[in-house]
């Protein structure tokens, strides 16, 4: 699944190099995905018990169940592409991104097991922040490190000094069970500030 994955971002990149929202490049994902795998069966936010509380972004049902949980990271950024116009301010906070990005896997580990074969957290962002900080050491959020060639695994949490108002998820922090590399790839380029667009992509396997 994988490999259908990435040679769908690859046509995605083709067509649509940037996306207005989250919301936007899970619909094109889903819809990509199907349209070159048409055996594939392809649902969005698929609860995954009797309640809608909790929901996987993206379920493909191919010979087995795979779970995608999909996240989109915005940096400052004003371009046109195609005729279409794109402005984001870049005001997300790169430690809720990076936090978000591995509850995801967090989440995945959890429900692999019992309700897909295998399940991927996949992050597309233009912060060059994201895969490469100099100064996450500094940071409050330096256990949540995403950038090229770190691995992620065991008990992460906020820095000592993190007021509880920056504790998202409170002081559970993050437990992962599995080793994980963060191997960031070329997704786009678009004119403007920002304008390099990187993902990465996570397998999260049966434990």
């Amino acid at each position: 699944m994988r490999a259908a994955i990435q040679e769908c971002l690859s046509a995605l990149a083709d067509q649509r190099p940037v996306f207005h929202s989250e919301a936007d490049f899970q619909f094109a994902f889903a819809w990509k995905i199907r349209e070159q795998n048409p055996e594939y069966s392809v649902r969005l936010a698929v609860p995954l018990g009797k309640t809608e509380n909790a929901h996987i972004d993206v379920l493909i049902k191919a010979k087995e169940k795979v779970g995608v949980e999909v996240k989109y990271h915005k940096s400052g950024l004003t371009t046109t592409v195609n005729s279409e116009s794109f402005v984001f301010t870049g005001t997300a906070p790169r430690d809720v991104a990076r936090y978000g990005f591995l509850k995801d896997i967090e989440r995945l580990e959890k429900f692999v097991p019992d309700f897909c074969a295998s399940g991927f957290a996949l992050m597309l962002t233009n912060d060059a922040r994201l895969w490469a900080d100099p100064g996450i050491a500094r940071r409050i959020d330096r256990e949540f490190d995403l950038s090229e060639q770190h691995i992620l695994t065991g008990k992460l949490n906020w820095a000592e000094q993190a007021s509880p108002g920056s504790r998202l998820g409170g002081d559970k922090g993050i437990q992962l069970k599995g080793r994980y590399t963060c191997n960031w790839q070329e997704f786009s380029r678009v004119d403007g500030k920002n304008g390099q667009f990187r993902y990465l992509l996570i397998e999260v396997p049966t434990q």
